[in-house]
């Protein structure tokens, strides 16, 4: 909840404040959030019952919004007044942009961005399996605009209309896989993504102890949006081999009793399709 009130403390410093609305999805909490309702008459609460997902919560979040972009926004980012404006005017001066993000730094002010290629359906299996997602910043970022496929989902401001083109992010998606969807998405229409590196985010990104289900269920969440997208992109069997793939590293890492427990847990579901949606156990 800390996190969350300095995002909020720093977006109401923004230069154009009366011009921004500030939506905050809140996908079922167990924080005390609820109080801030009060201490924030000035922003939209969005409360959710249970974790229905990322997928899920940014769809709300841009059925709800009533401006022409959307910020994408990690409560543990702290935007600098003006950086709004400035991400606003590169959209609006660049017709083949969709989607424009700033350089995310930590307290020292060193990058911490890291940006992969356009999303392909091996490279996301191949992430999932080795737990490397790759990644890395741009060489010269010194330019004023620098072209990128994939960047960090924290901060990322992306014109409505496109999302609301796609007929929204497939709900098919649970807690991974909206934004490798939507980068994506971008590319295949022959549009850019941009990275403004003189715009500079601080984040301070969070290290959460979870339980070894829960690690089980983000992990099973992830290997099927891989294979989603293997399936929407590669065609259906591209999918089915991604899915039973899946379930055999698992597999094997389970008949070689690395953390038989948690792996078990993976694998079921895993093949029972149990994505971050609503209905994992760890709500």
């Amino acid at each position: 909840m800390a996190a969350l009130r300095c995002c909020l403390d720093a977006l109401l410093r923004t230069t154009d404040r009366q011009d921004v609305e500030i939506l905050v999805v809140d996908k079922g909490s167990r924080d005390g959030s609820e109080q801030l309702d009060s201490d924030y008459p000035g922003v939209t609460f969005l409360r959710l019952p249970r974790n229905f997902g990322y997928t899920k919560a940014v769809n709300i979040g841009t059925r709800t919004a009533t401006g022409d972009y959307l910020f994408l926004l990690d409560p543990h980012t702290e935007v600098p007044a003006g950086a709004v404006a400035a991400l606003t005017e590169k959209l609006d001066s660049d017709a083949d942009a969709i989607a424009v993000c700033p350089l995310l730094v930590d307290t020292d002010g060193a990058p911490l961005s890291r940006f992969r290629p356009v999303p392909e359906a091996s490279g996301l299996m191949r992430a999932w399996k080795t737990g490397d997602t790759g990644g890395s910043l741009p060489a010269d970022l010194a330019a004023e605009a620098i072209a990128v496929g994939w960047p960090p989902r924290v901060a990322v401001l992306v014109r409505r209309q496109f999302v609301k083109g796609m007929n929204y992010i497939d709900q098919r998606y649970g807690e991974s896989g909206a934004d490798a969807e939507l980068f994506y998405q971008i590319w295949h229409a022959n549009k850019k993504v941009l990275l403004l590196p003189e715009i500079k985010v601080l984040y301070r990104p969070e290290t959460l102890e979870l339980s070894a289900d829960a690690c089980a269920e983000l992990s099973a969440d992830e290997a099927l949006a891989a294979a989603l997208f293997a399936s929407k992109h590669n065609g259906f069997f591209a999918g089915v081999g991604a899915r039973l793939g899946a379930a055999l590293h698992i597999l094997i890492k389970l008949l070689t009793f690395q953390q038989p427990g948690y792996q078990m847990s993976r694998l079921m579901a895993v093949l029972g399709g149990q994505k971050i949606d609503g209905t994992q156990m760890s709500n």
